[in-house]
């Protein structure tokens, strides 16, 4: 039983990363330790050694518990070579160290290399999936989980800010809000013995709740002054002290320390940046680390340029550019759907066009599109059919009410100058859709022939 629950209070212990590395690189090996009775008194450092064990195992060392703190032993046997460290050299990280690194045949700046090499091999999981991600926010949860997980870069806290307009806007943040809040993805990660390679592959499947710090974030923006913008627009990742950040960004971040500054740079879509700090622990940012995060920036930079792109070929190929609404590649969409169809084209457009000219043209359409747009719900439907023909699906919605909405909605567009008529029709999984659309368009043009300026809907003409 007691085995058990030190083997719960393991899961949740945070190694270094260089002791991961290690235990998949080095020989392997047999482990016997002698801990306290009282998990809280076990040293930090027995507590690294017996998680990398495990890590590299799957399974505990060899154990024994003591009421004697002082009596805690740690045994390393590889083949015939055995290394023994009583509690004075345990808790003597110097000393700690330099035994298990004669013992590894490794030096401190072998395990810096180490280091380095872990960060890099992780982050590599981390950019793999994130080339394969299908949305935004999966991909901003994985660059986020490169920050700030203690296999990655780990920063305390990491926030994500988006231009919009001439103001950066919080979008995202990552870690504690205060010294008593935790960080429970990470413990939650431990527990579940993941690495960053198994949380790039259960990002979809892991609860993440929106933290306090999350929360604080999503309501600050920053105004772009003359004054600030080399802090949000420079394109370079760079290390700052705190005279160098703009008073009101540490002022609501509550900087305390140094922070990282990763620019995001795009083609199509909004710039951004990346800010880091370590708040808690006040752990000195290495230039080493500065080093590491500019590759790092460099492939997170070609994968959001990448993701934009896919996401402005697949929006030209499902919707029309001039208007913005969906054009007809979505139609497909309603082979399933109840509600209601309106063919609906702008009155006396050609002579529109003939009189003043295509430009004069598309600005009507634009007014029209923006117009419907205000007045259509966003679980109903705009598809720019062709020329100056909408369809509006009307999701869930009878010929009956359909009928008041196109009343208003015509009283609307009257109102500012752009009159069109309309024809409905009843869609069902029972119909086939090309009949209806076919049915509507029939009789928008009954209307066009009898006067303009109104609609009509299959009903009325069935009674």
């Amino acid at each position: 039983m007691k085995i058990e629950r030190f083997e719960d209070f393991l899961k949740r212990h945070y190694v270094p990363p260089e002791y991961v590395y290690i235990a998949k690189k080095v020989p392997h090996s047999k482990m016997h330790v002698m801990i306290s009775e009282n998990f809280q008194k076990i040293p930090l450092n027995s507590l690294h050694l017996i998680k990398m064990y495990y890590k590299r195992n799957e399974e505990l060392p060899g154990l024994e518990f003591t009421q004697d703190e002082t009596k805690q032993s740690i045994e390393i046997i590889i083949r015939s070579r055995v290394l023994k460290m009583p509690y004075t050299t345990i808790i003597n990280t110097k000393k700690f160290m330099n035994e298990l690194n004669f013992f590894y045949s490794m030096t401190g700046e072998l395990m810096m290399i180490m280091k380095r090499f872990s960060i890099l091999e992780n982050l590599s999981y981390i950019l793999t999936y994130a080339l394969k991600s299908e949305g935004m926010d999966e991909l901003v949860t994985l660059f986020m989980t490169g920050l700030t997980a203690g296999y990655g870069f780990g920063f305390n806290r990491a926030f994500l800010f988006v231009k919009r307009g001439n103001n950066y806007v919080g979008e995202r943040a990552v870690g504690p809000f205060n010294d008593e809040e935790s960080q429970h993805i990470w413990e939650d990660l431990e527990y579940r013995n993941y690495d960053l390679n198994e949380f790039a592959k259960n990002v979809n499947n892991l609860k993440i709740f929106p933290s306090s710090l999350q929360k604080h974030v999503s309501h600050l923006k920053f105004n772009v002054t003359e004054k600030n913008s080399e802090f949000f627009e420079n394109k370079e990742v760079r290390k700052l002290s705190l005279d160098e950040i703009p008073v009101d960004v540490k002022k609501s971040l509550m900087i305390t320390s140094p922070i990282v500054v990763i620019p995001i740079i795009s083609e199509l879509g909004d710039p951004g940046v990346f800010l880091m700090d370590n708040k808690f622990t006040n752990e000195h940012i290495l230039q080493e680390t500065v080093d590491l995060l500019k590759l790092f920036s460099k492939q997170v930079n070609l994968i959001f340029q990448n993701f934009e792109m896919k996401e402005y070929l697949r929006n030209i190929s499902q919707y029309d550019e001039l208007t913005g609404v969906m054009n007809r590649r979505n139609l497909d969409f309603l082979s399933s759907k109840n509600g209601s169809l309106v063919m609906l084209d702008i009155d006396d457009f050609k002579e529109v066009n003939d009189s003043f000219g295509h430009l004069e043209g598309d600005r009507i359409l634009r007014k029209f599109t923006n117009l419907l747009k205000t007045y259509i719900r966003a679980n109903d439907m705009i598809v720019r059919y062709g020329g100056d023909e909408f369809l509006i699906f009307l999701n869930g919605v009878s010929i009956k009410r359909s009928r008041k909405i196109m009343e208003r909605l015509l009283n609307l567009t009257k109102e500012n100058g752009i009159s069109f008529s309309a024809g409905i029709v009843k869609v069902s999984g029972k119909r086939n859709l090309g009949d209806s659309i076919k049915m509507a368009d029939d009789l928008l043009y009954k209307v066009k022939r009898e006067g303009k300026g109104t609609f009509v809907s299959e009903e009325e003409e069935a009674s």
